[in-house]
């Protein structure tokens, strides 16, 4: 009994334990998002432009200090990004070259009042929430990988702990004779809630913690939310399981219990489902894992190729120094046009200004032609270049030499040997109207490259949980001679502007460079490629083990609940089998009934896995195994069956 006690708070204990391992993941995922300690967000929309910037920041230093809160506001300097925090009495002409208008995060929740009063002060802003806390929980159950490796850890754990339950019937049928039942099943209830309580918070506490929370509040509430969701989940399925137990005790006949002949044929078929279930959650979740592993480890490995580059940024731009952008309805008059046109070449001058061997570009080509079917090949593998990207991809062994351009053609495309057949493609895709104020120059310029090349691609971009791939074959390059560009022309000078924003910028000079060009006011933060990279690289390793590990656990489980099967369904006959032991082929067909339902849960859970991933060799090779570990396990219980025969035949079918 004491064992069987403690296996039960073991299992809780562990269960519990990896639950708080994945949460940890699930917290440092969105904790990146998480930039400062804030409650909500405060968007400056709109100011009167007839007063200076810095009567706008000592109104919003004077806010913070009078509501005692803290504004956090990113102001790039040196091509980096640091934080200004309003309401510290920090020196104000660090934001002589900032713009009033943007974002910042507040460190307590903002009212509507808050909000009136800076209108009445010339400010108009809106205040959004920080991040959803509550949303995580829910992520956390029904959306991604650990959504599933979660489902099939708390399944499996309410499934071994009903086992643990109904092996006590013979000790607990007695307390029904004394009625004392109900006061049992209910103790045993408390005690089960209650220990996961205990582990529970004590595990999600040490997980705020390591996570930060004592310094952000906001990953506290995350880490609550999802303790309270898992809670309110294994709460339920912990009621359901020992009500379960209790109806099984309540209405068995008690001479049945005391003969082995507790209803089991009804439970094996529960188990037989629940096996084919959590098979296919495991073989899912596996299969989900080891395809993430290749794109991960070449993330990891292309970190060797992004160390050359710990100086470049990328920006973003908030788009709120547009003279258009508060016009609702976008209809732009002709004034508008004008001022949408000067706005455009600003940011089309801050990339044509920056020195060519410090700029890196790769743009995809996404343009929509109806000409040009979206099943082409150069519809969805050119990507617009400068010449400094094919450089570096020369310097890092990549590319071979490129045959030089001539000057005067507006595109140079770098064509692989096989997809020759898309020069008139391509002529359709990039021929985008006059974009040229030379209207004699020629503007497609053709240069053959070998097959089978790849690129770096100085990807840094990542969105949502996609890796962002580094390396690619075969692509098509189109260099643009944005010498050339008519910049009176406002597609012309959008060009420049968007390459601008597939770009990594070297870091010195940006400051001045933005300066220069009046695009500064406009940029909303930067963000070192190499930091965001390696953070974001770690995340995945991380995220990767913690999968590996809950997985390693939900096998050991999995392997538990398959062995309860079969000896489960061994000792509906073990009397039987030791009985005709005598006469071997009966012995063996009874064997042989229990091995085929074993299999037959193999195959229907491989097909399972099969429908939800198409992935036929890994399935196969994971049915090999299942197949292996079934055959190891009826071993182990046809030795057992053998040694503990005498018992047996007492009755004692336990032993099994």
């Amino acid at each position: 009994m004491k064992k069987i006690l403690q296996s039960k708070y073991l299992i809780i204990f562990i269960v519990t334990f990896f639950l708080g391992l994945l949460s940890f993941v699930q917290v440092r995922e969105i904790k990146s998002y998480i930039v400062y300690p804030a409650s909500e967000t405060l968007s400056i929309k709109q100011v009167d432009d007839t007063k200076a910037n810095k009567v706008y920041f000592e109104i919003l230093e004077q806010f913070a200090v009078t509501h005692h809160i803290e504004l956090y506001y990113p102001v790039v300097t040196s091509g980096k990004t640091e934080t200004f925090t309003f309401g510290k009495g920090e020196d104000l002409t660090k934001l002589k070259n900032s713009y009033v208008v943007g974002g910042y995060w507040s460190s307590d929740n903002l009212s509507q009042d808050d909000l009136k009063f800076l209108k009445n002060k010339g400010i108009i802003s809106e205040k959004f929430p920080a991040f959803s806390p509550q949303m995580s929980g829910l992520s956390f159950l029904f959306s991604g990988l650990k959504s599933l490796i979660t489902w099939g850890i708390i399944i499996t754990f309410i499934t071994i702990l009903t086992l643990l339950k109904l092996l006590k019937s013979k000790a607990v049928i007695i307390r029904r004779s004394l009625g004392t039942l109900r006061k049992y099943a209910l103790i045993e209830l408390v005690t089960d809630v209650a220990s996961y309580l205990v582990f529970g918070m004590s595990v999600f506490t040490l997980v705020g913690i390591l996570n930060g929370g004592l310094v952000y509040t906001n990953v506290f509430s995350m880490v609550i939310a999802l303790f309270l969701t898992l809670s309110i989940v294994i709460i339920i399925l912990l009621i359901l399981a020992n009500l379960l137990v209790f109806l099984v005790i309540q209405f068995s006949n008690p001479i049945s219990i005391f003969k082995n002949k507790l209803p089991n044929k009804g439970f094996l078929g529960i188990l037989s489902v629940l096996n084919i279930f959590i098979l296919i959650i495991f073989g899912t979740s596996l299969i989900k894992t080891i395809k993430t592993i290749q794109p991960i480890y070449e993330a990891y490995h292309s970190m060797s190729q992004w160390q050359n580059y710990q100086d470049y940024l990328t920006y973003s731009r908030h788009g709120l120094d547009n003279p258009n952008s508060i016009d609702e309805d976008h209809r732009l008059d002709k004034n508008q046009m004008a001022e949408e046109l000067t706005y455009t070449r600003k940011w089309a001058a801050f990339y044509l200004a920056y020195p060519k061997e410090k700029v890196i570009t790769n743009m995809p080509l996404n343009w929509q032609v109806e000409a040009v079917s979206e099943t082409a090949y150069s519809s969805q593998n050119t990507h617009i270049v400068n010449r400094q990207f094919l450089k570096e991809n020369q310097k890092m062994g990549y590319l071979e030499k490129l045959a030089e351009p001539v000057k005067n053609y507006l595109y140079t495309i770098y064509l692989p040997e096989k997809y020759t057949d898309e020069r008139e493609n391509l002529e359709k895709l990039l021929d985008m109207g006059e974009l040229s104020l030379d209207k004699t120059i020629s503007k497609f310029q053709f240069i053959t490259i070998k097959n089978g090349q790849e690129t770096f691609q100085f990807n840094s971009t990542i969105e949502g949980q996609a890796i962002p791939e580094q390396l690619q074959k075969d692509q098509i390059f189109v260099v643009v001679n944005t010498a050339l560009l008519d910049m009176t022309n406002i597609v012309a000078a959008d060009l420049p502007r968007a390459l601008s924003e597939q770009s990594i910028f070297e870091r010195h000079g940006f400051d001045g460079i933005a300066k220069q060009t009046d695009v500064q006011k406009g940029i909303l933060d930067t963000t070192n490629v190499y930091q965001r990279m390696s953070t974001y690289v770690t995340e995945l390793f991380n995220s990767l083990l913690a999968n590996a590990i809950s997985l390693v656990l939900l096998f050991i489980f999995q392997i538990m609940i398959f062995y309860k099967f079969i000896s489960l369904a061994i000792r509906l006959k073990a009397k039987q089998i030791v009985i005709t032991a005598l006469y071997r082929p009966k012995s063996k067909k009874i064997f042989f009934s229990i091995l085929a339902l074993a299999f037959g849960i193999n195959i229907v859970s491989s097909i399972g896995v099969w429908l939800l991933t198409k992935e036929l060799v890994l399935i196969l090779i994971m049915l090999s195994f299942l197949i292996l570990e079934m055959l190891i396990l009826m071993t182990v219980s046809a030795i057992k069956l053998k040694k503990y025969r005498v018992q047996i035949l007492k009755g004692e079918v336990e032993v099994v």
